[in-house]
């Protein structure tokens, strides 16, 4: 008999073959290995190095529960990338560049923003 495990990841469930289950971990690590860089509260969800942000990429339920973001690499952010985040407070960018539309769209506890070389 094929035994298959149910892996639930960022909200997404999924079913897998059990003898794939320590590929599937690397796997999982290595692509959502950006969510190591930071602890439950602080930091960058993204890898330090990232230079973008990808539309839609931490949309509402994607959304890790961060009150501050700090990515200094950051330069462009996608469009809705952070829509819904309702834990965000805080957020400083200082290298980003272009800012798309929506991207902090209904985050209705934002208070502090930094982009010091954002271009309207």
């Amino acid at each position: 008999m094929k035994k298959t495990l149910l892996v639930t990841f960022l909200c997404e469930t999924r079913k897998f073959d059990a003898k794939y289950l320590k590929f599937l971990l690397f796997a999982l690590i290595l692509c959502y290995s950006p969510l190591f860089y930071t602890n439950a509260q602080t930091g960058c969800p993204v890898a330090p190095s990232t230079k973008a942000i990808s539309n839609f990429q931490f949309k509402e339920e994607k959304c890790p529960t961060f009150t501050e973001i700090e990515c200094n690499e950051v330069e462009n952010i996608g469009t809705e990338s952070f829509s819904g985040c309702t834990s965000l407070k805080s957020v400083s960018m200082p290298n980003a560049i272009t800012i798309s539309n929506g991207a902090f769209y209904e985050c209705h506890n934002l208070e502090n923003v930094s982009f010091p070389n954002v271009k309207s």
